[in-house]
């Protein structure tokens, strides 16, 4: 197992919002490609038992991904939200759920540095590495609350 020191203790009933536009294109933007973003949902699922996914990309993202059939069904059915300038959306979103309930994560790469954003809130941020091919997800809130 990747992360052993949490086997036994999963979080419950917790929602991700996933930066869809960063995880796809966490090969350093060479190819934005779907399959990140379905493997970092099983990686989340190390940390979380039955986790709800809500996945928002930029619009633009459309033409980049490499598999833009399976893209644009996961946007019709409401499993990908594309939306314009998706870091203000995505921070916003973010927010306003957080305020309605400590459940919500946010699992991406950018730093939202132009976004005031409150300690608590940056510690519900999980990043992640893809190394050689193989996503890494970190947060040590999360590996706090799990172990």
């Amino acid at each position: 197992m990747k992360y052993p020191q949490i086997a036994q203790n999963k979080l419950e009933d917790q929602a991700l919002i996933i930066d869809v536009s960063c995880v796809t294109g966490a090969e350093n933007n060479k190819q934005f490609r779907l399959c990140y973003y379905l493997r970092i949902q099983d990686e989340l699922r190390y940390f979380f038992e039955s986790p709800y996914f809500v996945g928002i990309a930029d619009a633009s993202l459309r033409k980049k991904i490499d598999d833009s059939q399976k893209y644009a069904r996961f946007v019709q059915t409401k499993w990908v939200r594309e939306v314009s300038y998706a870091d203000h959306y995505l921070i916003t979103f973010f927010q306003r759920k957080s305020e309605e309930s400590s459940q919500f994560w946010l699992v991406s790469n950018d730093k939202f540095r132009e976004y005031d954003i409150s300690m608590e809130l940056r510690n519900r941020i999980i990043e992640f590495n893809l190394i050689d091919g193989e996503l890494i997800i970190y947060n040590r809130e999360l590996l706090r609350l799990t172990s």
